[in-house]
């Protein structure tokens, strides 16, 4: 193979690998900033929000913050969809849920957000933790 043409490969393959994306969040390396109760309250009480997110526990979670204070959610866990209600309310900084159905654990959570995704860190023991994106309303009409 002559130089030019080994150049114009090696040019080609470094431009491409330059130009290739990665499933990592462009602000990955921004730290996420912790919300206020205030923030809380403004960002879900006020329109209603929908968390669709992942917990750690790798289950998949949707919730629908009502701005009356109730709760409705869907979760999937081995194949298998959970559905319950309950109530929420901001203590201080935190956001905390009570769930109608005992098997779902009430508990408090602080959040943070990093661009539009929101990380819900909980401060009652045995619960998980959950990452995910806040949606306007009630699209899954939970």
């Amino acid at each position: 193979m002559n130089a030019k043409l080994t150049f114009a490969l090696f040019t080609t393959i470094v431009l491409i690998a330059g130009c290739a994306t990665t499933n990592e969040p462009p602000d990955k390396d921004v730290p996420a900033v912790a919300l206020s109760g205030d923030e809380l309250r403004a960002l879900v009480g006020n329109t209603g929000k929908t968390f669709d997110g992942r917990t750690s526990d790798g289950d998949t979670v949707r919730v629908y913050n009502s701005p009356d204070g109730k709760l409705s959610a869907t979760s999937r866990s081995g194949g298998k969809t959970y559905t319950n209600t309950g109530v929420w309310e901001i203590k201080g900084n935190e956001i905390c849920n009570k769930w109608n159905n005992p098997e779902w654990k009430a508990g408090c959570w602080t959040a943070a957000q990093r661009g539009d995704t929101y990380y819900y860190t909980p401060t009652t023991p045995g619960i998980p933790s959950s990452q995910g994106k806040l949606l306007d309303g009630n699209p899954y009409n939970l």
